[in-house]
């Protein structure tokens, strides 16, 4: 009688849990997890220099183009894109944001538009890790949307409204509390289009997760493959990489 009632209590202590709802985690748990996964805070809150060399990949793999992102904190950024024998540089100094686009048919260094400028704001070391708890404490606003299927994996959805308005909806895989998905809405040679960014392929990297895939699409049609061949962290960056450089002086005829 007494084995019988230890089993009864037993199912009974099963049937519930399994009848219970798992608990939904906070906003900070979430955040919590993926600093966790990344490598921990204070491991992240060490790298102070980025350098991502990777392979763009577009137009379904006819055309390829080297890339090498950098990023040092706090804000600063530049992108550089080999293409047709030609350079493009997109930077941020902190403060300003310019290119250099021969494609317009210039190589003169020019500053960019706002819009534009958004999008390079949100290229900073901790978007670049994933860590949205970084981006929290830098000022950003932060908000738990619920839960979403990507691809067949659930993930937790969260809307990230940096301060210069640009808003970008991060998916974190609710096993491995990794970015897996990001949806924002960037402004490119005066056209404003909406870009989902797939990551995948993470891997180590000095202690600290990186997505080493990214699979960037719009309207559903993958638009360009990024491959990181390569991610250095802790690299010397001398601030001057990041300037805008002075347009360089018409030769006076003599």
């Amino acid at each position: 009688m007494y084995t019988r009632r230890i089993f009864g209590v037993i199912a009974f202590v099963c049937l519930t849990f399994a009848a219970a709802p798992a608990q939904d985690l906070t906003l900070d748990e979430i955040l919590k997890k993926n600093g966790d996964a990344i490598g921990g805070a204070e491991a992240i809150s060490k790298v102070q220099t980025i350098k991502m060399t990777a392979k763009m990949v577009m137009g379904g793999g006819q055309m390829e183009a080297p890339m090498i992102v950098q990023a040092k904190r706090p804000n600063l950024v530049r992108t550089e894109i080999q293409m047709q024998g030609k350079s493009m540089i997109m930077a941020y100094d902190g403060t300003n944001a310019w290119m250099i686009n021969p494609f317009t048919g210039s190589s003169e260094p020019q500053k960019m538009d706002e819009k534009m400028a958004s999008n390079l704001d949100s290229s900073d070391v901790d978007s670049q890790i994933g860590w949205l708890s970084g981006m929290k404490a830098a000022g950003h606003t932060v908000e738990l949307l619920g839960k979403e299927d990507v691809e067949g994996s659930p993930a937790y959805k969260l809307k990230i409204t940096r301060k210069t308005g640009m808003i970008v909806t991060e998916f974190l895989d609710a096993q491995t509390f990794l970015p897996i998905k990001s949806i924002a809405k960037i402004s490119q040679m005066g056209q404003e289009m909406e870009m989902e960014g797939y990551s995948s392929n993470y891997k180590k990297v000095g202690g600290i997760m990186f997505a080493h895939s990214v699979d960037e699409k719009s309207g559903g049609r993958s638009m360009m493959q990024m491959n990181f061949e390569k991610i250095e962290i802790n690299e010397p960056m001398d601030d001057s990489l990041f300037k805008m450089p002075a347009a360089e002086k018409p030769v006076e005829k003599k």
